[in-house]
């Protein structure tokens, strides 16, 4: 009999690192497949991109929607009531045997929960890793306790799962399984991109900055100096993407609207998937703290400029430049990122999340997934003897 598997998707980006998996996962003869589809796919005001899962979704997979109202007000702890109270009433209606759940947003920790407290297995993928400007911290390594399998993008992460009394043989190194097909998602040529942006030219620059929750005051004082630095870009166009849903989006939206009026800024609520990666194609820089600049970008062979401290703490390619909210700053390594020196070194980086044949390590090692136990046990690492431990100072 089937294993009834569920996937859950908030957003654009989960749902890109888990479009391949769902192709993969739904040829196989031992899952009967569901998509969650929730968040901000369902909204207008972040673009719907229910459409694109509609699109580019397996056919043979079940699709259930979960509209969540009133999704860009209210704090944290309010949306989170909304998604539990939405996804108590899921768990309680469906039969589910498995749940794959991927990264750190706040909209999938009550699928946690509800994992947690029915003892139904839970698969996580993106664990490990750190994000020091953003709640997601916390939020991926409370899912990672109660995830029973674990597939992480690289050997630090896998460490870091260790650290925490994970199971050595429940946490796989597989890498990102977005970046084997990436660059077929990008089909889009430039003509086919700017036909509804009039004046829309290359070179341009694709910049999406969202909300750091560990600085809330200061995200728009942020934005308007990373705008400042753009117009310093005399050749260059300016691609914004609509930031996340977290605390603090609206007032960035409302700057960003009022900005668009620059000839050369554009603004989009959601490119969706194979318009993202064709715009990244096709782009000069990538410019922002979205995840995308760290995992995807370097497959592109893109120079990425890292601002503030929403990313800090993942590994980093040598494409990327790690830079602070300072004007000074931001303008050198703007320069140093457009140069021939930096282009021609970018060229030749290798992305460190890649790794060969990535969903079928996934799927493969959950076909073979066997439970030996009804809740897990915390796995104390076996040290030698007199072994002296160093504390990091910070």
């Amino acid at each position: 009999m089937k294993k009834k598997l569920f996937f859950f998707s908030t957003n654009r980006a989960d749902f890109g690192l888990q479009l391949h998996l769902l192709k993969k996962f739904s040829n196989s003869n031992k899952f009967d497949i569901t998509l969650v589809v929730t968040g901000s796919h369902l909204s207008l005001k972040f673009g719907n991109t229910f459409s694109d899962i509609k699109k580019l979704a397996p056919k043979k997979i079940k699709i259930i929607k979960i509209k969540i109202e009133n999704l860009d007000h209210g704090y944290f702890n309010e949306k989170f009531n909304y998604f539990q109270k939405k996804f108590n009433v899921l768990f309680s209606k469906y039969k589910i045997d498995l749940v794959f759940l991927t990264g750190d947003r706040f909209e999938i920790l009550p699928v946690a929960l509800n994992c947690l407290f029915k003892n139904i297995p839970l698969i996580h993928l993106h664990g490990g890793e750190l994000t020091y400007g953003a709640v997601d911290d916390s939020i991926r390594y409370a899912i990672s306790k109660i995830a029973r399998l674990h597939f992480v993008t690289t050997q630090q992460y896998k460490k870091r799962l260790l650290q925490i009394g994970e199971n050595p043989k429940n946490v796989i190194v597989s890498g990102s399984p977005i970046l084997e097909h990436v660059k077929k998602y990008a089909k889009y040529n430039f003509n086919e991109l700017k036909k509804n942006m009039a004046y829309f030219k290359k070179p341009f620059v694709l910049c999406t900055y969202h909300p750091e929750s560990s600085n809330y005051k200061s995200n728009i004082v942020n934005l308007k100096l990373l705008v400042k630095c753009l117009r310093k870009l005399k050749n260059h166009n300016v691609l914004f993407t609509y930031p996340n849903f977290d605390d603090g989006n609206q007032e960035l939206i409302k700057y960003l609207r009022q900005i668009e009026k620059d000839k050369n800024f554009y603004l989009s609520k959601s490119l969706g998937i194979e318009k993202y990666f064709s715009f990244l194609k096709h782009c000069d820089l990538v410019i922002g703290n979205s995840s995308s600049g760290i995992i995807e970008a370097a497959s592109f062979k893109k120079p990425v400029v890292n601002l503030g401290c929403r990313q800090q703490g993942r590994e980093k390619g040598e494409n990327i430049l790690n830079c602070s909210f300072i004007e000074e700053k931001i303008d050198y390594s703007l320069k140093r990122a457009l140069s021939d020196r930096f282009i021609k070194k970018v060229k030749k980086v290798k992305n460190i999340y890649y790794k060969k044949n990535a969903s079928k390590i996934i799927v493969d090692t959950c076909r073979r997934f066997r439970l030996n136990e009804n809740f897990k046990k915390f796995y104390d690492l076996k040290f030698q003897k007199n072994t002296k431990f160093k504390i990091k100072n910070q």
